[in-house]
């Protein structure tokens, strides 16, 4: 795979996986509020995809301070 094709798909990958965690938001709620709201995120993948990920949560808990992500990967192969 050459260059200009991996950075598409990393961006894609990080495109995606925020619009997930953004989804998420809609999900719960509506409790008493007030407090920090913990959400838990599961993934598979290589370290390319570990890190755009990573990366991903992070901006979104920047840009949702009361809301914390708790992470977890595995390796593909474990998946199946």
């Amino acid at each position: 795979m050459d260059k200009g094709r991996g950075r598409v798909h990393r961006l894609l990958a990080g495109v995606l996986c925020a619009g997930m965690l953004a989804a998420l938001t809609a999900c719960g709620g509506g409790g008493e509020g007030g407090g920090k709201t913990t959400i838990r995120f599961a993934w598979w993948g290589n370290d390319d995809r570990a890190k755009i990920t990573n990366e991903a949560v992070a901006l979104f808990m920047r840009k949702n301070p009361d809301i914390k992500v708790e992470t977890t990967t595995a390796i593909y192969d474990s998946y199946f």
